[in-house]
C-alpha cells in the first residue's frame, strides 16, 4: 500500500514537472512560423513526460483498486491473525532492496550530471556513447562479455543515428565540442 501511494505521488510529481516544463517550452522563440524549429522538441518531450506520467498514476490506481480488492476478499476467508507472517516477510525483502536503489538511483544522478557537464566540451556523440554504456550497464546489471559488447555497438548505434536525426534530418544543432 504505501508502493501505490509512493507511485501516485511520483506520478504526480512528473506531471507538475512535465506541465512546467511545456509551459516553458512554449516561450522559446520561434524561427520559423511553420515546421519543426527549436521549439519542437521540448514540446515533444514535455507532452511525453505529461503522458508517461498520467499512465503511471492510472496503473498505481488500478493496481491500488486491485490490492484493496484481494486484501478485502482474504480478510473474509481468513480468520483474524493469519497475515501477520506474510507482511513481516515482505517488509523484511523490501528493506534488503532498499540500499540497492539508492544505489542505482544515485549512481543515475551522478551519470546525468556528469553527461551534461561533459556535453559542451566533448560534443555530443563522444559523450552520449559512454553515457548510454554506463547506463545501459548500471540498469541492465549483467556484466558478461557478450552483453558488453552488445552494450557498446548499440551506444555507439544510437548515438550516430540520433545526432544524423535531429541534425541533418531536422537540421537542428546538437553540441559539437571537439568536433568544431
Amino acid at each position: 500500500m504505501q508502493k501505490t501511494y509512493q507511485d501516485i505521488a511520483t506520478g504526480l510529481l512528473f506531471l507538475v514537472l512535465g506541465v512546467a516544463s511545456y509551459l516553458y517550452a512554449l516561450t522559446i522563440p520561434r524561427r520559423m512560423p511553420v515546421g519543426i524549429d527549436s521549439g519542437f522538441l521540448p514540446e515533444l518531450v514535455s507532452l511525453a513526460i505529461i503522458l508517461v506520467s498520467l499512465l503511471y498514476i492510472g496503473s498505481a490506481i488500478l493496481l491500488y483498486r486491485k490490492e484493496t480488492s484481494r486484501r478485502t476478499a482474504a480478510r473474509a476467508a481468513t480468520p483474524q491473525g493469519g497475515t501477520e507472517g506474510k507482511s513481516q516477510e515482505l517488509s523484511s525483502s523490501a528493506s534488503e532492496d532498499n540500499p540497492k536503489r539508492l544505489f542505482i538511483f544515485a549512481a543515475n544522478f551522478v551519470l546525468l550530471v556528469a553527461y551534461v557537464g561533459v556535453l559542451p566540451l566533448l560534443g555530443f556523440i563522444l559523450s552520449t556513447i559512454p553515457y548510454l554504456m554506463m547506463q545501459i550497464q548500471l540498469l541492465g546489471g549483467e556484466k558478461k562479455l557478450k552483453s558488453l559488447v552488445f552494450n557498446a555497438v548499440f551506444s555507439v548505434v544510437t548515438s550516430v543515428l540520433i545526432w544524423m536525426i535531429f541534425v541533418k534530418g531536422f537540421g537542428l544543432v546538437l553540441p559539437s565540442g571537439l568536433w568544431e
